[in-house]
């Protein structure tokens, strides 16, 4: 009986992303999960694939696989369950899925790998005879004469530039087997810098952040469990992470935690390259093609412990996966625009049920879903209700801003916050106004009432765009367009206005 694969093509629309049976070659060894270069169509185009399963049969007309790509490009087991898991949920192919958790040049003809040409010594004992010979055989130039002496002193490989030679003298060098050339790969990590000044000093908690610590700490270990952390701003979550880290990291485990946005990702890397050294990969779409390869390959090679970033690095392939921490869980960035349209959270409960890992939201707003997930028993709620350190936490006030109209105030800024404004500037303060609209265009509300126009389709309220006419009202969800009314729908106030 003849070996043969079960293969599913990586770039193919929805209606071919099935399974196709070709021929393992004698000398080919694949497994789930395997990619493979195929014979396809009519014309036997090469085109990529994914072997699903092995079985055997007679081979009778089947094709025969050309080549089975290395480990390197292959998933794990964990890994390509999750792409199966991504296909089914989401709805898209499985080599969108698979093209979403494996770098995008590692299936490129030219890997992006860079390399440093150094050099070293070839024989010491021949640099020694140069080095005291008279005559013709003397070497007279002085910055020869010093580069070789340092490759004396320390025959480890060092760049042309720190041994003082242009490329003329490294030439004759290497021509008279003085010196020979080394190769070495270079990993790009522009986060490195970071891991120098390292900080490992014993993380104080407070009695609050002990209790909540403790309450996660308390769940049963090795098998699939969720907490959301609930706690105010300036309460102190991340200690609670840190604490939980240096646990997790201590007994071999790895963790990932993820942030909502890369502006925020060089102070959190700050913190955690600073504790845990360079044991540390960085993930997010900034990074450039050469720089995500590079920190993928460390994470693949099992050199690293923890990883950092946005959303993507949900999908970074950590063997021992301990933990997984979403911060600011409850923000939309996390939600994938493009296909696949996954939600991070939603891969990372699958990757920790896997695992038998933890995974902690932390928020001090938390999404509906997970806050009533918590509330449910679902999740552990665990509530930080107090700042640390004692901070208070500013004092806010609402004004609604009918009472504002009633009193003849038409302005969107409220006689509160004029004086409030104003008594800041003369005390030499500075005050910042932040506006919760996007672009030009206003939604239309009704002062009287307060009700705004919405979208009969979607219950949500219509953008208002000017124009010729008169304008236009239009639902940026659906499409639905309406001519702006004269009176409110509501209360039948001649109040319409536009509003920020």
């Amino acid at each position: 009986m003849a070996v043969t694969a079960s293969v599913r093509l990586l770039d193919v629309p929805f209606h071919l992303d099935r399974p196709f049976t070709y021929l393992l070659a004698a000398d080919q060894s694949a497994r789930a999960g395997s990619v493979v270069r195929i014979p396809f169509g009519r014309n036997d185009r090469l085109v990529l694939g994914i072997v699903t399963a092995i079985g055997e049969g007679d081979g009778t007309g089947l094709k025969t696989v050309r080549e089975v790509l290395p480990d390197r490009c292959s998933l794990s087991g964990e890994m390509f369950g999750l792409a199966l898991f991504l296909s089914d949920y989401t709805l898209c192919t499985l080599g969108e899925a698979v093209r979403t958790l494996l770098p995008p040049t590692l299936f490129s003809s030219r890997l992006n790998v860079r390399t440093e040409r150094t050099y070293a010594p070839a024989s010491l004992d021949l640099i020694g005879e140069k080095l005291n010979a008279a005559g013709k055989e003397k070497i007279r130039s002085e910055a020869v004469r010093a580069a070789l002496e340092k490759m004396l002193a320390d025959p480890t490989p060092q760049k042309a530039e720190d041994l003082g030679l242009s490329s003329a003298q490294i030439k004759t060098l290497a021509d008279r087997g003085l010196i020979g050339v080394v190769e070495r790969e270079v990993i790009r990590n522009p986060y490195a810098e970071l891991s120098r000044d390292r900080d490992t000093s014993p993380i104080a908690l407070s009695r609050a952040q002990t209790a909540a610590y403790e309450k996660i700490l308390s769940l049963p270990a090795d098998k699939p469990r969720a907490a959301l952390l609930h706690g105010v701003t300036g309460s102190g979550k991340t200690k609670i992470m840190l604490k939980l880290l240096d646990g997790m990291l201590s007994v071999g485990k790895t963790a990932i935690v993820m942030v909502p946005e890369i502006a925020l990702t060089p102070q959190t890397v700050g913190i955690f390259c600073r504790r845990y050294g360079e044991r540390v990969a960085v993930i997010h779409s900034s990074l450039g093609a050469g720089e995500r390869f590079d920190a993928w390959r460390r994470i693949a090679a099992g050199e690293v412990d923890l990883v950092i970033g946005t959303r993507s690095a949900v999908f970074a392939p950590l063997p021992r996966l301990g933990m997984i921490v979403i911060d600011e869980e409850h923000e939309h960035t996390y939600k994938s625009e493009s296909d696949p349209k996954y939600h991070a959270r939603d891969v990372a409960s699958w990757r920790c049920g896997a695992n038998g890992a933890l995974l902690l939201l932390s928020s001090a707003t938390p999404s509906l879903e997970s806050y009533t997930k918590a509330k449910n028993g679902q999740y552990t709620l665990v509530e930080l209700h107090e700042r640390y350190g004692g901070a208070r936490l500013p004092e806010t006030e609402i004004v609604d801003m009918r009472d504002e109209l009633r009193r003849g105030n038409t302005s969107p800024i409220s006689d509160r916050l004029a004086a409030a404004v104003r008594e800041t500037v003369e005390r030499g303060e500075q005050a910042i106004l932040f506006l919760n609209r996007r672009g030009y265009n206003t939604a239309l509300q009704c002062r009287a009432c307060g009700e705004p126009l919405v979208c009969p389709r979607c219950s949500i309220s219509l953008t208002f765009h000017t124009g010729r006419d008169g304008g236009k009202l239009l639902c940026h969800s659906c499409g639905y367009r309406a001519r702006p009314p004269r009176v409110c729908p509501s209360c039948e106030a001649d109040a319409l206005a536009c509003c920020a």
